[in-house]
């Protein structure tokens, strides 16, 4: 989790494009994307750069949505995203609070992606979707962690924080690079 001095000093740090604490819903999906698209380095960027962040910024805030239990008492702790522009790459920090029991499971499926190679995913991508049209589902096709993999340089960087009473903080830190 995030510590209080930690978003100081991302809140002062000048490379930080934005940082946000709080509860994401579709508007606010679409704030950022909308702010994400209108950056003057983001619009430099060709057209599969742009696209792969895109959907990484978008792909970290759904499962923030979707999977964020709901919890009755705010706190700073909810929900944190940011991103960091270098020059050379963008750097993108996101976390919410989950149910611990669900840490386990959370765990092995991040450990599987990250050690796949872009084909397998390619490949695990594809049978999520059938998987997901069989069943009927057009929302929520457990897709998000896959598109993201696929989106980034290098693996899905995760950490579990337990914070007690059932929940866990969960936060990933992911990287592309423009290169």
């Amino acid at each position: 989790m995030i510590s209080e001095i930690e978003v100081k000093s991302l809140l002062l740090d000048p490379k930080t494009d934005w940082f946000y604490l709080g509860d994401v819903d579709e508007d606010l999906i679409s704030s950022f994307v909308t702010l994400v698209e209108s950056k003057p380095h983001f619009l430099r960027l060709p057209r599969p750069l742009r696209r792969r962040l895109v959907s990484a910024v978008v792909e970290c805030l759904q499962n923030i949505h979707h999977y964020a239990p709901a919890i009755t008492t705010p706190s700073a702790s909810s929900v944190v995203f940011m991103q960091r522009y270098s020059g050379k790459e963008y750097y993108l920090r996101c976390g919410n609070m989950m149910l611990s029991a669900g840490v386990d499971r959370l765990r092995e499926r991040l450990d599987i992606i990250n050690a796949s190679t872009q084909e397998v995913l390619r490949t695990m991508y594809m049978e999520q979707m059938e998987r997901s049209l069989l069943e009927g589902s057009r929302t929520n096709a457990g897709l998000g962690l896959l598109e993201i993999a696929r989106a980034i340089t290098g693996p899905i960087r995760y950490k579990f924080v337990e914070m007690g009473n059932g929940y866990t903080f969960f936060s990933i830190e992911l990287y592309l690079s423009l290169n």
